[in-house]
Order: structure tokens, then C-alpha cells, then sequence
């Protein structure tokens, strides 16, 4: 039986590929197809050392898969500082195969627009439409917290002044709803804090089905709930 009726699930662990044959094989057993991936840690050469932000990369075919590769290994044996991290320049180099999507609210989208850089923002989704073409994707997140909204319209607004398409996807980093417990006390330890002040500000991290998507995506904004469908199918 498939799992939440997925017919396909993509990993995208945070600056690593570790889990990537693992969950390979969970997902083959099930008769569920494997996207594999990864959330990238950016760096661009005109932001501050060490500051870096998200992007989704997305594995089409093999030598999308050899690209991944060859930039998870420069991220971590080149520029890696704390975490590994990839150039946006060497991404647009190694672009083929890939699909590029912007990510979560550290997105290299998201980041700059809610620090009020709304120029960089244009000129970042201009030059990857130009490399990436029809594999870039506007990623909008359904979850409550009030900045993600104020994301998810701006980069609907962008994304159709510029012909882009938009998907759904899940921030998820627990499968089921009741795990934030578990991710509440994680994120504790991890970060030294009481488990009152640990975790997000939200309950929505988990692996959302259709139904919690629209409930969710309601509360957004009255365009995006109209045109669920439409990204839900780009997202299929």
C-alpha cells in the first residue's frame, strides 16, 4: 500500500545526500518512486562570507545525478564552512539534469526578499530561469506562519510576470504529525535551548496530504487557493 497515497516522494535532506540510498530502498519497496535530491546551502560571490541560503535540487536522469554529485563534493572539500555549501555560479555550471526550485524561507528567493532586497531577488530568478528554463520551479509552502504567506504571494507575483511555474511542496522534517515531540526535543538538544523554546513556530512540518494542503493554502491568499489545482498538477 502506498504510504499517504504517494506514487512519488523526493529527498531533499539538508546539505547531504547521506540518507539518499536509504530512503531509495524504503520508497522501491513500497512501489513508490524515488526523487532523489538535496537542500542545498548556497553561497553567492556577492553576499558576505559564510552567509549562505537554500535552494531544491531535483535529480531528472544520470547525468543529472553525476552533476549532484560533482557539487556535493566541491560543497564539501571546497567551500565547506560548518555545513557543506555550494556556489550559486558552480550550480548554474552543472545545471544539466537538474531541476532548481527555490525552497523554504532561507530560500535564496525568500531570504533576500524579506530583508527587503527585492532587486537581487529579480535578478536571481532572471538568471536562473535563463540556465535552468523550464527546469526552475517557484516552490509555495503551505504552513501558518505569516512571513511564508507574504513569500508565497510575492513569488506567485513573480513567477507569473516571468512565465514561471509554481509547485506545492511540504517543508518536512517529521513524517507524521504527532513527531513534533520528537523534532521539539532533537532541535533542543541540538541547539542547547529548553524544549519550550526549541522546535518552529508552527506544527505544519510534516509530511502534509492533499487535504491538510488545502486547508492550509485557503488561509493564504484567495489566488493561490483558486489555483491549487493548476500547481498541484506542475507538481505532479
Amino acid at each position: 500500500m502506498l504510504f499517504r497515497s504517494f506514487t512519488a516522494l523526493a529527498v531533499t535532506d539538508h546539505g547531504t545526500l547521506a540518507g539518499t540510498i536509504y530512503m531509495q530502498k524504503a520508497l522501491l519497496a513500497k512501489g513508490i518512486k524515488p526523487i532523489l535530491g538535496i537542500e542545498a546551502y548556497v553561497i553567492f560571490e556577492d553576499t558576505k562570507e559564510r552567509k549562505y541560503e537554500h535552494a531544491t535540487l531535483l535529480v531528472k536522469n544520470e547525468t543529472g545525478w553525476k552533476n549532484l554529485l560533482k557539487l556535493q563534493e566541491k560543497a564539501v572539500r571546497d567551500h565547506f564552512y560548518y555545513k557543506p555549501r555550494m556556489l550559486w555560479s558552480e550550480i548554474m555550471e552543472h545545471h544539466e539534469g537538474l531541476i532548481l526550485m527555490t525552497a523554504c524561507m532561507g530560500g535564496f528567493l525568500a531570504k533576500p526578499f524579506l530583508e527587503g532586497y527585492h532587486d537581487k531577488v529579480l535578478d536571481r530568478v532572471k538568471e536562473a530561469k535563463a540556465v535552468f528554463k523550464d527546469d526552475f520551479y517557484m516552490e509555495l509552502m503551505p504552513n501558518r506562519i505569516p512571513e511564508q504567506k507574504k513569500i508565497n504571494s510575492r513569488l506567485l507575483d513573480v513567477a507569473d510576470l516571468l512565465g514561471i511555474k509554481c509547485v506545492v511542496t511540504t517543508d518536512s522534517h517529521y513524517p507524521n504529525k504527532e513527531d513534533v515531540k520528537m523534532h521539539k526535543a532533537i532541535k533542543a538538544v541540538a541547539l542547547r535551548k529548553p524544549y519550550k523554546e526549541s522546535g518552529f513556530s508552527d506544527d505544519t512540518f510534516y509530511l502534509l496530504n492533499g487535504e491538510d494542503i488545502k486547508q492550509l493554502m485557503e488561509k493564504h491568499h484567495y489566488t493561490i487557493a483558486e489555483r491549487l489545482p493548476e500547481f498541484m498538477r506542475h507538481t505532479k
